[in-house]
């Protein structure tokens, strides 16, 4: 072996471990401590500067004390050969473990890059960036725990963002920023954490090009997105966790390794939601198995080709992107569930009610990777199922259109679309998850007893064992949705009152009540008995929503022709 040395120092070399551009790493014994060492060794041909940057990893590794994280021994110099000692950590690396196969189920896979981030956590709290963060440079010991290593290009966290530096890191696993030589910052760490993820949850390279430069020329230019076709046990919350890491600017990225620590630890052990009411248990816990175990609400795919071209636009704003998906009933419940998991709410500030929020948090990446998710309502094979849930969609959206009209705060507009849009939650996930029993409460409730129809409420009490509210709301509460919309499913009961209803909350259900009487009677009147029906439902509410008559019939005005 022409670069063989059988001893460094008093540290006896056993046999060759791996080798890279600058270095070989070697299994070594040291008979002072009775110990095996990896001994990294740097070629005979490396340059002063490399040399330079080896102290610096001993330097800045030797501080750092952390289960996940190799320490070095110590580090010297025999006949101009610079070399360090590292812990001898057996059981080969990630690389070599996604290698062999399989791929390790999500938990196993999240449960890995707990313990990796764990590691960059101490490195950063110390202030070092690791910069050269990828499977190679992760191993597993004998029990599988991860121990992070090779923190050769580490370098100090800098604040000034005009410090620049030669581009650093390995082609594929190397953040946007670091590709432009931008200063060591911790974000870097945990962009390459989620290529590192996303590759073990998919078993494909995310960045990988024969031409390196590419790799590093398209991470600038590219989002880079989780591949489809992922296991069922990748579900919609782990990929955005994902896909926010993958943010290609740093603003929209984890702010952290804790931070990104956190929401895998939250959806690896979800906390336990509350339950709903006693007597709704049982059939509630049934539509949630069904829901589990079925595919998520359909969407339009006319919707899903408008939100796809927006999310691949340079140029388009969050606000035009958040308009665009009020308009699917199917995308908006599906993003309003996820950011208001426990993996998302304590990032966001607590429940999070509006959908300009929520895309604000997963970013346009995450939304065309949710959008895609959906089940399309032409691909269903049920076309008499899919056009009743397209009509169901269209009421809701029709009521939503009119609540964000009837309020004149703008602040508040968006919470009143929402609020009217799942102010008819239980009677949609029946109508999808249950036909044949949303089809029975139609029928009950359009056939006359005693001269007497039931109402909607009763009968549909009556056919799953709770109401088409109760059911909504035992959801809601499943999901997680903040207390606001909650609040705004509830159809207030009694007579309208006389008065402004000064309470912002209380009047939230009201606008929902309202909107909701205004898309049934649009969609069920006869176009020359609209007019005279939509002024009369207007006298009876525009005074509690403290607006005028005229403002109403406008709103109607307005949703009809959307």
């Amino acid at each position: 072996m022409p670069d063989a040395i059988p001893q460094l120092g008093r540290f006896r070399l056993l046999n060759r471990l791996g080798e890279g551009a600058q270095a070989t790493v070697w299994l070594a014994h040291d008979p002072l401590l009775d110990r095996e060492v990896a001994v990294k060794l740097l070629k005979s041909a490396a340059e002063a500067v490399a040399v330079d940057e080896w102290l610096h990893e001993a330097r800045a590794v030797s501080r750092l004390t952390h289960p996940n994280i190799v320490p070095v021994f110590e580090a010297d110099s025999q006949g101009g050969r610079s070399y360090l000692v590292f812990e001898y950590v057996s059981g080969g690396t990630l690389s070599q473990r996604l290698r062999a196969g399989p791929r390790p189920a999500a938990a196993e896979a999240v449960t890995l890059l707990l313990g990796v981030l764990d590691g960059l956590t101490a490195a950063h709290a110390a202030g070092i960036v690791h910069r050269d963060l990828k499977p190679s440079n992760i191993l597993l010991d004998a029990r599988g725990k991860v121990r992070v290593m090779d923190f050769g290009i580490a370098a100090r966290v800098s604040n000034d963002a005009h410090v620049s530096s030669r581009v650093v890191g390995t082609p594929g696993y190397i953040s946007p920023e670091a590709a432009r030589g931008a200063a060591a910052h911790p974000q870097m760490d945990v962009f390459a954490a989620a290529v590192m993820l996303a590759e073990m949850l998919s078993s494909q390279r995310l960045n990988h090009d024969s031409d390196p430069w590419r790799a590093v020329q398209r991470v600038q230019t590219t989002d880079l997105v989780l591949p489809s076709g992922l296991p069922g046990d990748v579900d919609d919350a782990l990929r955005a966790i994902v896909q926010r890491g993958l943010s290609r600017e740093a603003s929209a990225r984890w702010p952290s390794a804790v931070a990104m620590r956190d929401a895998l630890a939250a959806w690896l052990r979800p906390e336990a939601q509350p339950d709903a009411d006693a007597q709704d248990a049982p059939v509630l816990d049934f539509l949630l198995r069904r829901m589990r175990h079925k595919s998520d609400f359909p969407a339009l795919s006319d919707a899903i080709v408008r939100i796809q071209r927006l999310t691949q636009s340079e140029h388009e704003s969050l606000a035009s992107l958040s308009n665009e998906i009020l308009k699917d009933v199917a995308l908006t419940q599906k993003l309003l569930r996820l950011v208001n998991t426990a993996a998302y709410r304590h990032t966001g500030g607590g429940g999070i009610s509006t959908v300009s929020r929520a895309v604000a948090l997963i970013g346009f990446a995450g939304i065309r990777n949710l959008a895609l998710s959906l089940v399309l309502l032409e691909r269903m094979e049920n076309k008499g199922h899919a056009q009743r849930l397209r009509e169901d969609f269209l009421r809701s959206l029709m009521a939503a259109s009119v609540a964000r009209e009837l309020c004149l705060n703008e602040r508040e507009a968006e919470e009143a679309f929402l609020g009217a849009m799942l102010h008819h939650l239980g009677r949609t996930l029946t109508e999808f998850y249950f036909p044949e029993e949303a089809e029975t409460v139609r029928r009950l409730v359009s056939a006359a007893e005693d001269g007497a129809p039931l109402t909607e409420a009763a009968a549909s009490a009556q056919v799953l064992g709770m109401s088409f509210e109760a059911l909504g709301l035992g959801v809601a509460r499943q999901w997680g949705l903040p207390d606001s919309l909650q609040r705004a499913m509830r159809r207030p009961g009694g007579e309208i009152p006389a008065k402004r209803i000064e309470d912002a909350g209380e009047r939230q259900r009201w606008v929902a009540r309202a909107a909701n009487e205004m898309a049934d009677l649009i969609l069920h009147t006869p176009p020359e008995q609209a007019h005279a029906k939509v002024r009369a439902l207007a006298q009876r509410h525009a005074r509690a929503l403290g607006i005028g008559v005229e403002r109403v019939e406008q709103a109607a005005d307005i949703a009809r022709q959307r």
